[in-house]
């Protein structure tokens, strides 16, 4: 197998406090902090036949995550983990992310888009 793009990107967002609380206790807002909102792009991986062939056995066997997981495919910095989303054209997989664990104790500042 060959990797012949990978376009993953973080998209980075802002949370920040309104500070509209009825009670006085809570009158200042909480800082604002930037956290990973999601990750954008594509991984697109050439198979050989063979390939193909594990592929459509870890498909039939709802095993697509554990198939993915076998391939070196570089993460953005401030994602730990991801669940892939695998279409299969001829023999070129199309990997996109379905959901991701950020690391809550990266720095966000510099990545994405803010």
């Amino acid at each position: 197998m060959k990797i012949l793009s990978n376009t993953l990107d973080v998209e980075v967002e802002t949370w920040s406090d309104p500070g509209d609380y009825p009670n006085s206790a809570a009158g200042e807002p909480l800082p604002s902090y930037d956290y990973v909102s999601d990750v954008i792009g594509e991984v697109r991986v050439e198979l050989s036949t063979l390939e193909v062939v594990e592929f459509l056995e870890a498909d039939c066997c709802g095993e697509v995550q554990d198939w993915a997981s076998k391939l070196d495919i570089s993460l953005p910095s401030g994602i730990l983990t991801v669940n892939w989303n695998v279409q299969l054209i001829d023999q070129l997989a199309v990997l996109t992310v379905t959901d991701f664990e950020a690391d809550p104790y990266s720095d966000n500042d510099d990545q994405g888009d803010q």
